[in-house]
């Protein structure tokens, strides 16, 4: 039978050690990890569950920051519903009223040509077809990306997580919350899981290779 596993710590030690990490704590209290990788120094923060509020994760470098020029904002947030679950085809209402609206526009068009004399002509361009950009992360994801740092090939990062703890009894895959650049720095956040060595190892790597790329595009 599974058991209560938030407050345990061997997965940070497990972390730290692989990736050579300073490490700072104790056990049933904060932890601090502190590392650089591509010349950017970085800090994760993990704080166990206490009492009603979840465990929280926070990977952050404050060696970029958000600044005046608009290209220079990134902004990546879980979709969610009203009971809190990601929305993972937040997309279908959008097409849905898509093709609602194709619908009408062809009723009207041909309602226009019975209108018109028999022996009229009429003579139609297709009109262009304009949507917006797909998102890169899915339709799970809204996201503030001027300069393009994220790309399809960091999908798997955001959408794919090792199983971690959530609770007593409830194992299942890891999520991350939020990616934001702002005035203090970048900060990578998940909240509510536990316990997942691979779950903190590919949070950093979310945080360090963002971070990376962001510094490669002038940020």
């Amino acid at each position: 039978m599974a058991t209560y596993r938030w407050h345990e710590d061997d997965f940070i030690r497990d972390v730290a050690s692989r990736r050579a990490l300073r490490l700072e704590g104790n056990a049933g209290s904060r932890w601090r990890m502190s590392g650089s990788d591509s010349g950017i120094a970085w800090t994760v923060t993990l704080t166990p569950a206490s009492g009603e509020s979840p465990p929280e994760i926070v990977w952050r470098t404050t060696d970029l920051r958000a600044g005046d020029d608009p290209l220079r904002q990134l902004v990546i947030r879980r979709r969610r519903g009203s009971d809190g679950s990601a929305l993972a085809g937040a997309g279908d209402d959008a097409i849905s009223l898509a093709a609602t609206g194709v619908v009408l526009a062809i009723g009207s068009l041909f309602g226009r040509r019975k209108k018109q004399a028999p022996e009229a002509s009429v003579t139609t361009d297709a009109a262009p077809v304009s949507s917006a950009p797909p998102i890169p992360l899915g339709d799970g994801w809204s996201i503030t990306d001027p300069s393009e740092v994220i790309g399809d090939d960091l999908a798997p990062l955001f959408s794919s997580w090792p199983v971690a703890w959530w609770g007593p009894g409830d194992e299942r895959p890891a999520t991350l919350d939020s990616l934001w650049l702002n005035q203090n720095g970048l900060e990578v956040t998940a909240a509510a899981w536990w316990c997942s060595a691979d779950a903190l190892g590919q949070l950093i790597t979310v945080g360090t290779t963002v971070a990376a790329r962001a510094r490669g595009l002038g940020f």
